[in-house]
Order: C-alpha cells, then sequence, then structure tokens
C-alpha cells in the first residue's frame, strides 16, 4: 500500500511537469523525484519502526466486577428492620509498558456505580461488606498512574505518582484481593490503619538484601486533594520475612508502623483538634500444603482520636483440587473490631463488632467466574442488642461475577 501511494504521488508530479518541459529537464526532474522518493521511503520506514518500537513491552488488562448483595435486618435508622438488595459494578482498565532500562509506566483507569448495601441509610458497621463498590455514579477516573525504576540488580525498586497504598503495604496472598477473594472490607484490609482519603500523590521505596527479607517505606498526601502537598502526610514503613517453611513453601510475615498527620479531634477534648493518628500492625500468611493457605491480621491504633483502636482477623483459603474442582477456591475468615475505650466514655455503645465471611469461587473458564458469598455481623457499629431487646446481628447474602481480560 505504501508503494502505492508513492508511486500516485510521483505519477501526478511527473505528468504535471511533462507537459512544458524538455528531454533534459525530465531526466533531470526524475533523477530528483527518485532521490526525494527515496527519501521519503526512508523516512516512513523509520517513523514505522519508531512506532513499533513504542508498542513493544506494553500490556493492556483489566476486568468488570458485579456483585448484588442482599441484607436481612438492615440496622440503620432509615431502613431499620428492613430486607434491603443493592447491586454495584466496578470497570477495570490497565496499561502497562516496560521499559529497557528497567523502568516501568502503569495507568490504572476505572468507571463504577454504587454504594452497595453499605449505602449510609441501610447498613452502619465500624467494617464494611463491600470492599469493592466504589460509590461513583458512572464517570471514568484516572485510579492509578505511576513510574517505576528498578535498579541493584531488581533488589531495589522506586515508585512514584498517583499510586494506590494498599498494592504495597498490608497486603496479603489471601485476604488482599476484594475481585476474587473476600468482600469485607476488614478482610481486604486491617480496620484500624488510616489510609489516605483516596490514592493519590506519593512516592514509595523497596529494598531486597535477600530472598527472604524485604524492607518497604512511603509517603503520601493524606488528604488526597493534591493541595498543600507537605501540610498532611500519610507515612508508613513495614518489614517482611519470607521464610520458607512447611517443605519450602511460601510465607509472608509483614510488620509495619504508620502515621497519619492530617487534623484529628481528640473524642473526649474537642479543643483538641489538631492531633495525628498513628498505629502498628501485622499482616501474616503461609501456605502449609499445596491447596490450603491461612492468614492472620492484627492491628492498633491510637484510641484518643478513633472509634476503634484494634482490630484482628484470620481466615484460610482452600484449592477444590480435593473435590475434583482444581481452580476452584473455598475462603473462609472471622474477625473483630473493638472500639477504644475513649469511644465508650463518650457514650457510645462498645462492644467488638464480629465478622465472618464464607465465599466459594467457581471456575467458569479463564475469564470468568462466579463467587457465591455470606457475611454475618454481631454488634454491628458495637451495638449488642435493639431497642426490644433482641440480639442485633446483620446477615448479608452476595453474589460476586469477574470477568477478566
Amino acid at each position: 500500500m505504501k508503494k502505492y501511494f508513492l508511486m500516485l504521488i510521483a505519477g501526478a508530479i511527473f505528468f504535471s511537469f511533462l507537459r512544458n518541459a524538455s528531454a533534459e529537464d525530465v531526466r533531470y526532474e526524475i533523477d530528483r523525484l527518485k532521490v526525494r522518493l527515496s527519501e521519503l521511503e526512508r523516512k516512513l520506514d523509520e517513523q514505522k519502526e519508531a512506532s513499533k518500537s513504542l508498542l513493544e513491552g506494553i500490556s493492556i488488562g483489566g476486568g468488570a466486577t458485579f456483585i448484588i448483595q442482599g441484607t436481612i435486618d438492615a440496622n440503620a435508622t432509615a431502613s431499620k428492620g428492613e430486607d434491603v438488595t443493592d447491586g454495584s459494578y466496578s470497570v477495570d482498565l490497565e496499561l502497562e509498558k516496560s521499559f529497557d532500562n528497567g523502568g516501568t509506566l502503569f495507568v490504572h483507569f476505572e468507571v463504577g456505580e454504587g454504594a452497595g448495601v453499605m449505602d449510609s441509610d441501610e447498613l452502619d458497621l465500624f467494617s464494611g461488606v463491600n470492599k469493592d463498590a466504589t460509590g461513583g455514579s458512572g464517570n471514568l477516573s484516572l485510579v492509578e498512574a505511576w513510574y517505576e525504576q528498578n535498579s541493584l540488580d531488581e533488589s531495589f525498586v522506586f515508585t512514584f505518582g498517583k499510586l494506590d497504598p494498599t498494592c504495597y503495604f498490608d497486603t496479603n496472598a489471601v485476604a488482599g484481593d476484594e475481585t476474587s477473594q473476600f468482600l469485607g472490607d476488614m478482610f481486604k484490609n486491617s480496620a484500624v490503619l488510616e489510609f489516605p482519603d483516596d490514592n493519590t500523590a506519593g512516592i514509595r521505596a523497596g529494598f531486597s538484601p535477600s530472598e527472604w527479607i524485604e524492607l518497604g517505606a512511603g509517603v503520601w498526601d493524606a488528604n488526597a486533594d493534591w493541595e498543600d502537598l507537605g501540610d498532611a502526610l500519610f507515612a508508613i514503613g513495614e518489614i517482611n520475612f519470607k521464610p520458607e517453611f512447611f517443605y519450602g513453601r511460601e510465607g509472608n510475615y509483614r510488620f509495619y508502623t504508620w502515621v497519619n498527620d492530617k487534623d484529628h479531634t481528640k473524642l473526649l477534648d474537642a479543643t483538641k483538634s489538631e492531633e495525628r493518628g498513628y498505629g502498628f500492625g501485622l499482616s501474616f500468611d503461609q501456605q502449609f500444603t499445596d491447596n490450603l493457605t491461612a492468614f492472620t491480621r492484627f492491628g492498633w491504633q491510637d484510641e484518643e482520636v478513633y472509634n476503634c483502636d484494634m482490630s484482628w482477623s484470620t481466615g484460610l483459603q482452600l484449592a477444590g483440587e480435593r473435590w475434583g474442582r482444581d481452580e476452584d477456591v473455598l475462603g473462609i475468615a472471622i474477625g473483630q473490631v473493638i472500639p477504644g475505650d475513649d469511644y465508650e466514655k463518650a457514650g457510645n455503645p462498645a462492644h467488638k463488632e464480629g465478622h465472618l465471611e464464607a465465599y466459594y469461587n467457581i471456575h467458569i473458564n479463564d475469564s470468568l467466574s462466579i463467587t457465591p458469598d455470606v457475611q454475618v455481623i454481631q454488634n454491628p457499629k458495637g451495638v449488642k442488642s435493639d431497642s426490644e431487646g433482641r440480639d442485633d446481628m446483620v446477615v448479608v447474602l452476595g453474589v460476586r461475577t469477574q470477568i477478566s481480560f
């Protein structure tokens, strides 16, 4: 096609000139035309190679998540005792470009709608039941955009841009992906770790001095508003030990500490409204057999400025090989969010909010999975019984459909 296009141009120029030219002029112009065509062809080849080089190393992926959840006996005042069914969806598109110098450029777009049954007039909890719900109105948004550089034989990595801190800290092999694992907020990340308000401007660094240890640290804009970036910061540091217990099977034992210095108000002294928040935690996962992996989390934060000061969770993931469904996954987890003493002294009900979640991820094919999910919450928002003395327990039944590409 390119050759025919060039010939067409050459023919047009040639016949236009031929009408009033001598034989010598014709030969001269033909020679000039050959040179110009050769130069044009060379430039087109260079542009083609440049475009090909630019596209090399680019990968595109993403997925769509659709969730329907229904709650029995909603506990929020506006829907007290009602049965509610809501839906939500999110669609993600990810583009990644790798460079020969060890660098990576990553861009992540997302569109979604629905808050699910965690809408403010339906469920009132310390920790939510649908981590995937965006609460958005269907507008496309840029959720991540960063550049990452590896060096020192890939033992050191540095990342900057618009980052999601949950991708780097308090992670977990079997309790860290709301699109395929647990849906409950406290099983995705600690319920007592105050990350920035949203994905935002940040930098993080990671260093692996050996195969069994990883060090990480990061700093983000705590308010996530891209204004006065140095005034309110979220900072976190983590160490991850990676021993190979149980005949060389993988394990991760993460310990971290964090500080969020945006303004907080003390629960028992409203005049002190410029306090910082801080805490620490751990996140473990260990593979015991080829099909069984267990996890546990624990966290603590300052009870003077937060409603809850402690949270713990534990559970397991079991692959379906034993019952002839190799790609299916069963997950079960329990945990509690524990209100602090100052929250109780401020006159609030302060019983431990208990969570139980079980899911079964049914593998349909490499692009599609369907996951029934059930969650039971005891003492929601610290309330042990309702006004009539009945146990105030919430049950949430749901189904998640995940399409990946």
